[in-house]
């Protein structure tokens, strides 16, 4: 694996692993009345872990679009 491979891995991984971690806390909070009872502001959880979804996502995204070999652009 070159230099270059080896960091794209790197970053797709980091992102699978920030959009797994957000689907897990939105789960949790939606499944789970145990933890949300401690929170006073579900809303706004649900709401920060959701971005955290969306830019994960849509991080991975742009690397599919951009710089592997799939490429369009």
């Amino acid at each position: 694996m070159t230099v270059p491979s080896v960091l794209l891995n790197s970053l797709i991984a980091n992102y699978q692993s920030e959009k797994s971690e957000a689907l897990a806390m939105i789960s949790l909070y939606l499944n789970n009345p145990q933890p949300v009872a401690e929170h006073s502001d579900i809303l706004g959880e649900l709401k920060k872990w959701t971005c955290k979804l969306s830019q994960a996502d849509e991080n991975l995204q742009v690397i599919e679009k951009y710089f592997t070999d799939n490429q369009e652009a």
